[in-house]
């Protein structure tokens, strides 16, 4: 692995490391405490507290720093002496106080003024003594504090009588103040408001012409918990549900009063769907300490206060974490209701279907589990919606295939829209699929399927999503109907997003009986949790933020502008005759007389939803009833359509005739996508009907090989993938080019959308300086099950492409799914005594060398265990080129990097590393300070990275420092410009 830096540039790779991120304010252990905002007693009417706290200290220091903020200023003094000050409690800054520090009585000393509202003080000391060790001072009712300066309140010597305990008033991450040494962090290492991180805060906005927002409520978190589901009943009041355990509250808005805040009498609590309905409360309550305490739920009111007050548990509902049951929709019919639920969700026993239930992976060949272990035994249909009735006497499955759909919602025509999850551990992989909006019909399946397997939008047993949003966390999902907007925004669905603290407006356009979205920033802001939202009877949206433990708020948008507000919901339109049509079809997806000659002229419609409702339709119908007319078929379309019904519902003796069939639609003039499905059926009649026989498949893998390479780069993906999977031996010599030539791809990104989350934007910013090349990716992974058709030379090209690969840059299961490949390439080579020299290629560094670096001099260091470079001075001439070639050679198996730090800049570096917070592993533990000059990234036990580096043309004494967790205090050495 290589990078290539200059004085004061580095490029951080992105690694799949074993260890979580390194979380709080300090990252180091023994775990930091997490402090409080503390005061005087009196709260808002005090306006100066002097805040002290002594302690005695025993051990010699070797390290002391100091975090520190106060509302609305401060002085900072230790044992006696002013050693910081500030007017602005925003800044909160890191302070060495080492030299302040004696051993026996100690005291810090804090003197803050409130000009307004409430006062608060917060401090965190982190201590590092000279045998390692490490002690923390932090800000808790521990604390002394006076309301009246007292004479030496600043020394240990002090009459203690004149002071009292100091009241906790809100805990560190609390509202108004939240993070606010993360902020600090962010704006110490040279973010702006154009590159603002996760930490950074733009306050919520809402951004069309018009609109107001207001924020109504701050919810008291340690209270009333974490807020991640909404309804409304019919007088406008709000439910909203603690993701924990805090209960379920109802909240009364006015306009002349503060918010009246009820707990539901009950013992219900994580609800994750909420919707309310005629004097009922239904509710889906995920337990994450007791599932069989989960379910869908009936709330209601049995003594006449209005307040529901009984449970009724209408069903089970299993499911694990954030991944299990979710929303309660209202069908269009006004009684039915819909379920929605992620992938670790167990469908409720469904009485009815929609989705056929055969539904399997349908992979012809083998797929591979996440490389960190997500969903590996999460199986087809992923997630889905069921659709129930208000007493869950029945269920049935309506739609499947999905990852993690929080929420869907209808439009003006009673079509519903969902926001599907991504699975940003993929980026960079050609399975990834971004966050999209589907349009959910009746027995629709979206292919998701586990790691490597999700299907492609081609496939014809699949449907497109409208949209691809792109990077995001999907929660709520609100129709616009009911809203006092103009028309336009009356009409649009709305899509929360809650990493990226967005709320999309989706504007439709019909086209054919289905809908192509346009999406419109609606609220922004940083941080801005979005969880769930309602329109409610005053025509405004209420939305909530929280989850995850964030401090949670209500808020409202209201239109105050000059256009009408009357309702106008979108016309029907022409498409309203094909819309009809498909709902025809649908209404035929179980077993019933006469279907199969109603559906049959729709299995080869123009349209591609018409013809999937047709075929999903033809499925439930008995196969011995429809199989001869499928075989017998003359029409390309209807042809494909009903070979791909028989391939799915059929049996073994009926494998042969649809083999044959495929035969004589390959001689045909297919266009693109009639030769993609009919790819796709042939898949199907192997996977499910008995696998591949070279007598049947001859005649079709003669054919596709003279088709490959096509024009098209989805055609091509689709050839390698079933020539591989049909033995062919030409497929691997044929496919080498794109292995080696195939360009990398940029990752398209809103870069002001990714800049609003520090954690996940990175991501796909880091991307775009290696982007992973998706055909040879592709290629690479496809290949690694071919068995004939390997020379040497191209075996040695192919195990070759993995240690370029090792620079790609991708989501964190990226590098595990490469390294996965590589060694179930290395099990298929056919030869054992092969192998070896393979895998040796495939480990093998890169040569590639930094432009200018082909004559730097190459300096070595190397890791001895106990935490030491195998050298402590490195010496460099001013002004040179060197290739640094840094090996983790520890025999304990730990991480490593190493830094090089400016010229007295050691401790600050240090200190910085242990501040990084929760954006640490994707910072690889390094610093974003200007004194880090150059760095590697964390490399594994045996893995070696060159650090190409141009020295810094000043003489003197520089550093280098490992910045892993724990190291950099004990891991250093000099780096001597001469």
């Amino acid at each position: 692995m290589q990078s290539f830096f200059t004085p004061r540039l580095f490029v951080l790779s992105v690694l799949s490391l074993s260890l979580c991120c390194v979380e709080g304010l300090f990252a180091d252990d023994p775990e930091p405490p997490v402090p409080s905002w503390i005061w005087a007693a009196g709260g808002e009417t005090v306006e100066e507290a002097f805040l002290r706290k002594q302690w005695t200290q025993g051990k010699p220091v070797k390290a002391a720093h100091i975090r520190v903020s106060a509302d609305d200023s401060y002085e900072l003094y230790l044992n006696g002496q002013e050693i910081a000050a500030g007017k602005n409690w925003r800044k909160a800054p890191t302070v060495d106080v080492k030299k302040y520090i004696g051993q026996g009585d100690n005291v810090v000393a804090i003197r803050a003024v409130n000009k307004a509202e409430k006062g608060g003080a917060v401090l965190v000391m982190k201590l590092v003594h000279e045998d390692g060790s490490i002690r923390y001072l932090a800000t808790d009712d521990t604390w002394q504090v006076s309301t009246k300066e007292v004479s030496g309140w600043k020394t240990p010597s002090v009459d203690q009588t004149n002071f009292q305990k100091a009241s906790v008033i809100a805990s560190y991450g609390a509202k108004p103040w939240g993070e606010v040494f993360a902020a600090a962090r962010s704006k110490q290492a040279g973010q702006s408001k154009s590159k603002k991180g996760a930490d950074v805060i733009e306050p919520a906005k809402v951004l069309p012409a018009g609109f107001t927002l207001e924020k109504l409520y701050d919810v008291p978190l340690d209270d009333f918990g974490s807020w991640v589901s909404m309804a409304t009943d019919d007088q406008g009041r709000l439910y909203c549900s603690d993701q924990g355990e805090k209960g379920i509250y109802r909240i009364t808005f006015s306009s002349d009063k503060a918010p009246v805040v009820e707990k539901l009498p009950i013992e219900l609590s994580s609800a994750q769907g909420l919707y309310w309905r005629e004097g009922v409360l239904f509710a889906v309550v995920h337990n994450k300490k007791d599932a069989t305490k989960g379910g869908f739920f009936r709330i209601e009111d049995t003594d006449g206060d209005s307040l529901p007050d009984r449970t009724k548990r209408l069903s089970i509902l299993s499911g694990k974490g954030e991944h299990g049951p979710h929303a309660i929709v209202p069908a269009p019919d006004g009684e039915s209701l819909f379920l929605v639920a992620g992938n670790f969700a167990e469908t409720p026993d469904p009485d009815q279907f929609r989705v056929h239930p055969n539904y399997q992976e349908d992979q012809l060949l083998p797929s591979m589990p996440d490389a960190r272990g997500h969903a590996k035994d999460t199986k087809a249909p992923g997630g889905w919606v069921v659709r129930t009735d208000g007493e869950g006497s029945f269920f049935e499955l309506y739609a499947a295939g999905l990852r993690n759909s929080y929420d869907m919602a209808a439009n003006a025509h009673g079509e519903f829209f969902i926001y599907d999850a991504d699975m940003e551990w993929d980026l960079g992989s050609p399975w990834y699929r971004p966050t999209r909006i589907y349009h959910v019909t009746s027995g629709a399946e979206y292919g998701w399927r586990t790691g490597s397997g999700k299907w492609p939008a081609h496939y014809p047993d699949v449907l497109p999503p409208a949209l691809e949003v792109g990077p995001g966390s999907p929660t709520g999902v609100v129709s616009g109907l009911g809203a006092k907007f103009p028309a336009k925004y009356q009409n649009a669905v709305y899509a929360f997003d809650w990493t990226y603290g967005t709320i999309y407006a989706l504007h439709q356009k019909p086209v054919g009986s289905s809908y192509t979205l346009e999406k419109e920033e609606f609220v922004t802001g940083v941080p801005l949790y979005l969880t769930d939202g309602v329109i409610a009877p005053d025509g405004s949206l209420y939305f909530a933020v929280g989850g995850r433990n964030t401090a949670s708020a209500i808020y409202r948008v209201s239109y105050t502008g000059e256009e009408s507000t009357a309702p106008a919901p979108a016309a029907p339109g022409p498409e309203q005759k094909l819309r009809d049509l498909r709902r025809e079809m649908e209404a035929l997806q179980s077993e019933q007389s006469g279907a199969i000659e109603k559906l049959w002229p729709q299995l080869g419609h123009e349209d591609r939803f018409i013809r999937y409702a047709a075929r999903v339709a033809l499925e439930h119908q008995p196969a011995a009833e429809w199989a001869e007319k499928a075989l017998a078929e003359t029409d390309i379309e209807t042809s494909l359509s009903a070979l791909l019904a028989l391939s799915r519902q059929g049996d073994e003796p009926h494998r042969a005739p649809i083999i044959g069939n495929l035969e004589k639609l390959f001689q045909r003039d297919l266009d693109e996508v009639q030769h993609l499905a009919a790819q796709r059926v042939l898949h199907l009649a192997l996977v499910r009907l008995g696998g591949v026989k070279e007598n049947e498949i001859a005649g079709i893998r003669s054919k596709l090989e003279t088709q490959f390479p096509a024009a098209s780069e989805t055609m091509n993906r689709e050839l390698v993938y079933t020539l591989t999977a049909l033995q062919s031996d030409q497929i691997v010599a044929a496919a080498m080019p794109m292995l080696r030539s195939a360009d990398a791809e940029t990752t398209e990104v809103n870069e002001e959308l990714i800049s609003r989350s520090g954690r996940y934007g990175k991501v796909f910013a880091e991307m775009q300086t290696a982007s992973p090349p998706k055909m040879q990716v592709w290629v690479a992974y496809v290949l690694r099950n071919a068995k004939r058709g390997w020379t040497p030379e191209l075996q040695a090209e192919y195990f070759s492409w993995f240690a370029t690969a090792r620079d790609y840059k991708g989501g964190l299961s990226f590098q595990g799914f490469i390294d996965e490949i590589r060694k179930q390439a290395l099990t298929n080579v056919a030869s054992q005594a092969d192998r070896p020299q393979l895998e040796a290629l495939s480990q093998k560094t890169t040569d590639g060398i930094a432009a200018g670096f082909a004559e730097a001099r190459k300096l070595q260091v190397g890791v001895l265990p106990g935490l030491k470079f195998d050298t402590d001075l490195i010496e460099a001439k001013a002004g040179e080129k060197i290739a640094l070639h840094f090996k983790n050679s520890d025999p304990t198996g730990i991480q490593h990097n190493l830094v090089i730090s400016s010229k007295g800049s050691a401790e600050t570096v240090v200190a910085a590393s242990m501040q990084i917070g929760p954006d640490s592993v994707k910072n690889d533990f390094v610093p974003q300070i200007p004194e880090v000059l150059a760095a590697t990234p964390q490399i594994g036990p045996g893995q070696t990275h060159v650090l190409y580096y141009e020295v810094p043309k000043e003489k003197g004494d520089y550093h280098f420092i490992c910045t892993y967790p724990g190291h950099s205090q004990v891991m250093q050495g000099i780096f001597r410009v001469k």
